[in-house]
């Protein structure tokens, strides 16, 4: 679904196809998840989270937490912007707008998500300053085998 693949796909496309014209932000958005399941599901060396800056998959999860954040801070910001409208205009309403607010996730998933992401770092920051690790192959850290043993069941 986040290939490189589709998004080649879908940059090739978008002047041939009306309904592909503005996909530029999905691209991004696309890439930036497939960069972090690349991150986050490392099982080689070549692969790995390591300990220097530059490394692709760190800025990988650095940067997909830091737009989650911001996206939640948009979105708290437009909730806010609503609210004060909503006061503003005297409109009665008895339904609770947090109801009305459409943000995609859930607060206890984009806090899962930002926990994931932070512990990840800070697990790796551990490993290479304690531990004398090198890097860090990621895919033992998710919930595969748990989420694959109950999908069978």
């Amino acid at each position: 679904l986040f290939s490189r693949q589709l998004r080649v796909a879908m940059s090739i496309y978008k002047n041939d196809n009306y309904e592909l014209y503005d996909c530029e932000p999905t691209i991004a958005f696309m890439e930036k998840v497939d960069n972090l399941i690349k991150a986050m599901s490392s099982r080689t060396p070549e692969n790995a989270l390591r300990k220097n800056a530059d490394c692709p998959m760190r800025k990988a999860i650095i940067d997909f937490d830091q737009y989650l954040r911001d996206w939640e801070k948009k979105a708290n910001e437009e909730k806010l912007k609503k609210k004060r409208n909503k006061k503003k205009s005297n409109v009665e309403n008895t339904d609770d707008f947090a109801e009305e607010f459409d943000f995609p996730i859930t607060t206890s998933t984009l806090t899962g998500f930002k926990i994931t992401l932070g512990t990840t770092l800070e697990l790796s920051k551990f490993l290479y300053d304690k531990c004398n690790y090198n890097y860090l192959m990621t895919s033992r850290l998710n919930q595969d085998s748990f989420e694959k043993f109950y999908g069978i069941m």
